[in-house]
Parts: structure tokens; C-alpha cells; sequence
């Protein structure tokens, strides 16, 4: 999936959120059962951004959608909110993913 060229940081974070429902949409629930899911970010302002419900931009209504859809199915979804460049593993793993897809369209965009 690419990204805006200007896409915001707090897109790009729920982005990731939509995409992880997206695959927790694909779990065999007969073999996992009762499922929790548990999605971590080191996006506060999207974790919230969910939690207002006068927030109503198209990409927090979709990731709305998907959690209740996901929860008619007896998962349940939580978010848990990670300190970021702070060593966790998953977190810096994503960030490092970012930067070198960052760098690649930035040379892409500025190459003569």
C-alpha cells in the first residue's frame, strides 16, 4: 500500500491499525478460540482519536467498522498505547520499515 506523499504521521499510524484488522480478519477462529487481540501503537493521538466519538474521519470510521465487525465474531480488540524509540522490538522494527520506505521515495522524488 503506498501512502499520500503527504500523508501525516497520525495517517500513516492508522493505516497500520486498518491493515492489522485487516489480518486479524483472516485468523482461523476455529483454531484460536476465545481470541483477544491486542494491537500496539506508539500513537496516542490515534488510540484517542478512536476513543472521540466526534471524530469522524473516514479512516477512524473504517478502523470503527472493523473493530465491531471483528467483535460480532466474538474477538475481542484492545489497544495498548507503546512509549516510542524506546527499544520495543515490534515498534522499532515498523519505524525502521518506515524510514528505509521513506528514503526510497524520497531518492525516487528527488533524483534527477
Amino acid at each position: 500500500m503506498k501512502l499520500e506523499d503527504r500523508c501525516s504521521n497520525n495517517k500513516a499510524e492508522q493505516v497500520a491499525i486498518h491493515k492489522a484488522l485487516e489480518e486479524t480478519e483472516l485468523l482461523n477462529r476455529e483454531r484460536i478460540s476465545p481470541l483477544t487481540v491486542i494491537i500496539y501503537t506508539d500513537s496516542r493521538v490515534s488510540r484517542d482519536s478512536l476513543r472521540n466519538a466526534k471524530n469522524h474521519s473516514f479512516l477512524v470510521e473504517e478502523i470503527r467498522k472493523q473493530v465491531a465487525g471483528l467483535e460480532r465474531r466474538e474477538l475481542r480488540i484492545k489497544f495498548s498505547c507503546v512509549k516510542g524509540h524506546a527499544g520495543t522490538l515490534g515498534n522499532e522494527m515498523v519505524d525502521r520499515l518506515e524510514k528505509k520506505r521513506h528514503d526510497v521515495e524520497a531518492r525516487r522524488t528527488f533524483s534527477p
